[in-house]
């Protein structure tokens, strides 16, 4: 399957643009496995199409990115974004390491794997087709420094949570987990970077100082009044934020000049420890195209839809009670009408269709008719509980599998 390289190529952030240092650079971390375990199963999950977190089986998701290429680099920050591709169950989830290391291949619930250490508790997960964005800068640098990377552990409240994530084998929405790790060489001081949230109060100054009005020097003033600035030794990050009027699109190098102005520059180092003040930028950066720019990775995860033999529609027409679906069929979602009794319909061959989803929905479900799905061949059906295999699954309302090239279908949703 596709996993992302390593990409050189400065990337801006939106709210970044004006004042991100010139010496830092964004790295894209491959994903080099992600999967999910439940706990005494010994079947694994690594070549599904989503990572599923909590619900009955109380799933646990793994993912691990290849840190080579950041090996014994400074990080300035790293961020983990996750896409959610289905909620079944809102709730909270936790971050945690993995507490060994593992492959996408192999792994299982009896793999021992267990959670390491806490990154971050209580996430909440509410909405399905949506991006959550977590900070693992502290995890990341320490991998980079040498410690043992043996990737990040999702994990829900048992019973009470159940959601699904873009796996990287997700030929329909194509959104695998990212990890975005930014490097600079004052990356050292970095750590006190993270504290620039309390010198918030100095960012609102900077932010002024940042806006057309700082060009005329009036602002200057108040820069050295910023000359609390030294207490803070990341005063060469904010000496990269003089390097900001270079960002700002033009006019901003006009501005160039009070840069010149070194000294009154120097006292913004500050204001650069305050990342909130960024944010206020983020207007201005709005008008420029980077973020544009940003959008077209998500482009590229487009391109892994060129695979699929399915297409994500509807079937166009109903499928009678006892039909079979054909293997070769380019639709991904198939309609029964059950409002005169229970019906029941029969799934190609799992090989005939390696890397599908297949989905059969009720049209009036609740009326008190089931929907049952018969395999064919020697292909048997799993669920989270169904572990050693069934011939033929029912339901009320309707049921998405997934098939893994050979003899398995795997029960993604159903109810």
């Amino acid at each position: 399957m596709k996993t992302p390289l390593f990409s050189n190529t400065l990337r801006l952030a939106a709210s970044f643009v004006l004042l991100l240092p010139a010496i830092l650079s964004a790295q894209t971390a491959p994903l080099s496995g992600d999967a999910f375990i439940n706990a005494g199963d010994g079947l694994n999950y690594g070549g599904l199409p989503t990572i599923n977190v909590g619900g009955a089986a109380n799933s646990q998701g793994l993912l691990m990115f290849d840190l080579s290429q950041v090996a014994g680099a400074p990080v300035a920050w790293a961020r983990l974004r996750l896409f959610v591709n289905q909620v079944n169950t809102p709730g909270t989830v936790d971050l945690y390491t993995a507490s060994a290391s593992w492959t996408e291949s192999s792994v299982n619930g009896t793999s021992g794997i267990v959670p390491g250490t806490l990154l971050q508790a209580g996430i909440p997960i509410s909405v399905a087709r949506s991006y959550v964005t977590l900070d693992v800068t502290n995890q990341v640098r320490s991998w980079a420094s040498g410690s043992t990377n043996t990737g990040f552990l999702v994990v829900a409240n048992p019973g009470t949570t159940e959601i699904f994530l873009d796996s990287k084998e997700n030929v329909g929405t194509s959104h695998a987990a990212t990890l975005e790790v930014v490097l600079g060489g004052s990356g050292v001081t970095g750590p006190t970077g993270p504290s620039g949230p309390a010198g918030a109060p100095g960012a609102i100054g900077l932010a002024g100082a940042a806006g057309p009005i700082g060009n005329p020097g009036a602002t200057g003033p108040a820069g050295v009044a910023g000359a609390a600035g030294p207490t803070g030794t990341t005063g060469p990050v904010g000496a990269t934020g003089a390097s900001g009027p270079q960002g700002n699109s033009g006019p901003a190098g006009v501005a160039g000049p009070t840069g010149a102005t070194g000294p009154v520059g120097a006292t913004g180092p500050s204001g650069a420890s305050g990342a909130p003040g960024l944010a206020g930028a983020a207007g201005a950066t709005g008008a420029t195209g980077p973020v544009g720019l940003t959008g077209a990775a998500g482009a590229s995860g487009a391109s892994g839809l060129a695979g699929p033999s399915f297409s994500n529609v509807d079937s166009a027409s109903v499928l009678a009670n006892g039909a079979t679906i054909d293997g070769s069929d380019q639709h991904f979602l198939f309609f029964v009408n059950n409002a005169g009794g229970s019906v029941t319909v029969t799934l190609p061959l799992a090989s005939s269709a390696a890397g599908k989803q297949i989905r059969v929905q009720n049209i009036t479900p609740g009326n008190g008719n089931t929907l049952t799905v018969n395999r064919q061949g020697s292909d048997l059906i799993f669920d989270h509980i169904i572990t050693t295999g069934v011939t033929s699954i029912t339901r009320g309302a309707g049921i998405t599998l997934a098939s893994d090239g050979g003899t398995r279908w795997l029960v993604l949703w159903s109810r």
